[in-house]
């Protein structure tokens, strides 16, 4: 351990950076608290390394590289005296890796130092575990529904079709539309409405169009086609104002 009481002072001062992790929005905001939190107390300069990239880093001699490959550690670890890697993992996977480093002229780094900046590791690897996985959840979620929203209508010999989708929210919701040839040189014209946004209202939408293209198909008079989706708008979300 270094000497004096440096090591009560570096082990005090885990609380509240954990704290202001803790507070953090997000996971990049994470991993800048911890950078800044030890630099100077503990560090002179700090880096989080995400997928071999830097997120954020507090570095300035330039001491610390800007891609850190070398990041499947399993614990802090000291890479000579004046260099500390410690892994950032969160049930029991690893998420990345924070690397520390003090100028030569100053006292290494001790146990305490490495036991500090491990139970800083751990709200650091949380926060990056769920920011990613609820990144990865909002990208999937988009993605079906970009798949939902209506496309162009088709091509009919003599008939022109002008239209416009301005949805009001930024992710898709009930709404859609449809051009659908019928028999006899004739087009249905079809706009619909699921009440509220989210893949909820996608998902309920993408059921009832597919019936209204079916029954339509189907060459039913239009009050047909209406009943029998009214009837299963209410068998699908019975709670739910939908239009059509």
């Amino acid at each position: 351990m270094s000497g004096g009481g440096e090591p009560f002072a570096v082990l005090s001062h885990v609380s509240g950076v954990v704290r202001a992790m803790g507070e953090s929005p997000g996971p990049e905001e994470t991993t800048r608290v911890l950078c800044e939190a030890v630099v100077p107390e503990l560090a002179d300069a700090a880096a989080v390394y995400v997928d071999g990239a830097v997120w954020h880093r507090v570095d300035p001699d330039g001491r610390l590289p800007p891609r850190w490959a070398g990041d499947e550690i399993r614990e802090a670890v000291l890479l000579g005296r004046h260099l500390l890697a410690v892994p950032l993992r969160a049930y029991g996977e690893h998420v990345g890796c924070a690397l520390l480093a003090r100028d030569s002229r100053r006292t290494p780094f001790g146990e305490a130092h490495v036991l500090a900046a491990g139970q800083l590791a751990v709200p650091a690897a949380l926060a990056i575990h769920h920011g990613r996985r609820d990144r990865q959840q909002d990208e999937t979620l988009e993605t079906l529904q970009r798949g939902m929203r209506p496309g162009d209508p088709p091509d009919l010999p003599g008939l022109e079709i002008a239209y416009r989708y301005k949805p009001a929210a930024e992710r898709v919701g009930g709404d859609w539309y449809d051009v659908i040839p019928l028999p006899g040189s004739r087009v249905a014209l079809v706009v619909g409405d699921v009440m509220g946004h989210g893949l909820a209202a996608a998902a309920v939408m993408g059921q009832l169009r597919t019936a209204v293209q079916t029954l339509a198909s189907l060459d039913l008079p239009a009050e047909q086609v209406l009943h029998s989706l009214d009837e299963m708008a209410q068998r699908l979300a019975a709670q739910t104002i939908t239009t059509c």
